[in-house]
């Protein structure tokens, strides 16, 4: 919400542009467009991956900002952001005066130091950033260029300060927590050890999709997402599913959910078999355990002709 109020004192303008599948939270203005209640006559939603489309409408020069989830849509990446992509948004946003916002709550100090911009080699104009940076307790902050962030300081003009009282700001608890949980992120040994765990499990998880003949396949880096469907190619890196068709990600929603059920009757919670988020608490033990509860799932739901009907096999 600071982000957006900022862009718009910032730019003069009212508009917000965002992707589709992507989640910025659930206040009107974030929220999907069919949910009940909301207002949102300010928001277009357009689909990811067309720079020509981008243009057009940043073109028009009505855009305050432009929203982005950091490592792609859906908890860092069920649908990836193609890197070209993403790397092309910063000309276009400066090009037509529009401010970019990188949506890091997720992906903030959990993929690098940097947080996912910096593994893309991309620098936004503004950035969101959430859970990590509280180290475990409830929190948001906004970071971002110099000239859009001193518009909170009370020095600037009365047209230009923009006022942010909060119930929660600076907590000291939360604070205390960010700062310690923050001085372990630096060196980045944290996120090195989490996506050793996630190349273990994308690893040993995908060879028991492959022993048992069936359409299905891990991806992702510390969180680790779930893909079931036709294999279109089986990508060199394992951090990418193995099709591009967001339709068929989106895909096969009875059977990731009866293997839900099936994983969490064996001590494994997915969140809907949604992703498996996996945190320095973890050890390759606790990875092993998941392989093996996976294995017996599926081999359930075999059992149930759940996967012939989903035509996974």
């Amino acid at each position: 919400m600071m982000a957006m109020r900022l862009a718009r004192a910032f730019t003069g303008r009212r508009k917000i542009l965002r992707f589709e599948e992507n989640f910025h939270g659930w206040f009107d203005e974030v929220a999907p467009p069919e949910t009940p209640g909301i207002v949102a006559d300010e928001v277009k939603v357009i689909p990811g991956h067309d720079l020509n489309l981008v243009e057009k409408e940043l073109a028009t020069k009505e855009y305050a900002i432009l929203l982005t989830e950091g490592g792609g849509a859906h908890m860092g990446g069920q649908i990836p952001w193609d890197a070209d992509f993403i790397r092309a948004l910063p000309s276009l946003t400066k090009k037509y005066g529009t401010v970019w916002l990188i949506d890091e709550v997720v992906t903030g100090f959990r993929d690098a130091p940097g947080g996912w911009q910096a593994t893309t080699g991309v620098t936004p104009d503004l950035t969101s950033l959430g859970k990590a940076v509280g180290g475990g307790l409830s929190v948001g902050a906004l970071g971002g260029r110099a000239d859009i962030m001193d518009m909170l300081k009370p020095k600037a003009s009365p047209q230009q300060f923009v006022h942010h009282p909060g119930t929660w700001n600076a907590n000291p608890l939360t604070a205390a927590a960010g700062v310690a949980a923050c001085k372990l992120y630096n060196g980045g040994e944290v996120q090195k050890r989490l996506n050793q765990l996630g190349a273990y499990l994308r690893k040993r998880g995908n060879q028991a999709f492959r022993d048992r003949g069936i359409n299905g396949r891990f991806y992702g880096r510390s969180i680790v997402h779930l893909y079931f469907g036709p294999i279109d190619y089986e990508p060199s890196d394992d951090t990418l599913p193995p099709t591009r068709d967001i339709h068929k990600i989106m895909a096969r929603i009875p059977a990731r959910q009866r293997l839900c059920l099936h994983l969490l009757q064996r001590g494994v919670y997915t969140q809907g078999m949604r992703m498996f988020i996996l945190s320095v608490a973890h050890t390759e033990e606790d990875i092993d355990q998941t392989v093996r509860a996976l294995g017996d799932s599926l081999d359930a739901m075999s059992a149930e002709g759940i996967l012939n009907q989903a035509n996974l096999r």
